[in-house]
């Protein structure tokens, strides 16, 4: 038991996840705007068509804006589904349990460590 405590420890809260690949995310695009800010100013047609800068930023922004909530959509997703399984994982492993002899500890503590290797790669 101490040893899938200890496991449970390691597994980071999902809002935390979130919250991290979000600011990464939104550093990108400041490093993305900035790329094509240098970018847009190096190009000829840059001096006849001053728009060019904002419009091009502004594509890029929306692209990598449409990009972010999806991606930020689809974590959410799979952790729900994840946390559907896990529930109905432990109902099930609970009924085994109050019917007599059908289950025995260790193959609830392997059901456990199962559930512990799907949220770590989950969480990578």
């Amino acid at each position: 038991m101490e040893a899938i405590q200890e496991e449970l420890q390691q597994v980071p809260n999902p809002n935390e996840v979130v919250l991290l690949e979000s600011k990464e995310q939104e550093r990108l695009l400041r490093i993305s705007l900035q790329i094509c800010g240098t970018i847009v100013e190096s190009l000829p047609t840059a001096r006849c068509a001053p728009q060019c800068k904002k419009t091009v930023q502004a594509l890029l922004c929306r692209n990598l804006t449409v990009k972010s909530t999806t991606f930020l959509n689809a974590i959410s997703s799979r952790r729900i589904s994840l946390q559907n399984e896990i529930v109905t994982g432990f109902h099930v492993s609970m009924s085994e349990i109050f019917v007599p002899g059908s289950t025995s500890k260790a193959s609830i503590v392997e059901l456990i460590r199962e559930g512990l290797v799907v949220l770590r790669k989950v969480r990578v």
